[in-house]
C-alpha cells in the first residue's frame, strides 16, 4: 500500500505547483527530505552508542520538516490561467452579460484537484461530441477555475446549494433558470441539457 500512496504523494505535489508554483514544490520536497532524514536517524538510533543524542537529532529533523509547510502557507498564488481558446473565464458580470444576449451558457466550476473533473473532461468535455453539441446550441463554454479558491466561484457554488464540485450549470436563451447537471456526466445528459436550452 506504500506504492498508491507514493502516487498519491507526487499527485498532491503537481496540484501544489498550479497552486503555489514552483516555489511551492521545492518547499514541499525540502519538507520530504527533512521528515526522510529524520527517518533514518531515528533508525539508525537504534544501534547507536549515544542513542539518545541521534534520536534527538531525529526529532530535531522531524520539526524542521513542518517549517517548510509554513512557508508554502505563506507564498502567494500565481496568477489565474488565461482562459483557454474557446472558452470564457468565469464571472458574474460576464455570465450576466452573455445572458443578456439571450445565448445559452454551459459553465464549468472545476479544479486541478479534482479528480471528478478531470474524468470528465477526458470522457466528454475534451471529445468533438461535446463541441458539436455546442455548437448547435450555439453555447458559451465558461470555465471557473476553482484551483485556488476564490470568493466569486464560493458564491456561485451557493447560489446553486452545491457543496462541492464540478458544478455543471447549463443557461437556457432567453432568460430562466439554469439547469444543474450530475456530477458525472454522459454525452447523453450534456446533449439533451444543450437541446432544452436553446430552445
Amino acid at each position: 500500500l506504500a506504492f498508491p500512496m507514493y502516487l498519491t504523494s507526487a499527485w498532491l505535489v503537481s496540484v501544489l505547483a498550479t497552486q503555489r508554483g514552483s516555489d511551492g514544490v521545492l518547499d514541499a520536497l525540502a519538507g520530504a527530505v527533512a521528515l526522510a532524514f529524520g527517518l533514518w536517524l531515528w533508525e539508525r538510533g537504534r544501534y547507536a552508542r549515544r542513542q539518545r543524542t541521534v534520536r534527538a537529532a531525529a526529532l530535531v529533523a522531524f520539526a524542521l520538516a513542518f517549517v517548510p509547510l509554513v512557508a508554502i502557507a505563506r507564498l502567494p498564488a500565481p496568477a489565474a490561467r488565461a482562459a483557454e481558446q474557446g472558452t470564457v473565464a468565469y464571472s458574474a458580470a460576464k455570465l450576466a452579460e452573455l445572458r443578456a444576449k439571450g445565448q445559452v451558457v454551459f459553465v464549468d466550476i472545476t479544479a486541478d484537484w479534482c479528480i471528478t473533473c478531470k474524468a470528465n473532461e477526458r470522457a466528454v468535455l475534451s471529445r468533438p461530441a461535446f463541441q458539436d453539441a455546442m455548437r448547435k446550441a450555439g453555447a458559451a463554454y465558461m470555465i471557473g477555475d476553482y484551483t485556488n479558491v476564490d470568493q466569486p466561484i464560493t458564491d456561485f457554488l451557493a447560489a446553486h446549494h452545491a457543496v462541492g464540485i464540478p458544478l455543471y450549470v447549463v443557461y437556457p436563451r432567453g432568460g430562466g433558470e439554469g439547469a444543474v447537471l450530475p456530477n458525472l456526466l454522459t454525452q447523453s445528459v450534456v446533449d439533451q441539457s444543450l437541446a432544452r436550452a436553446a430552445r
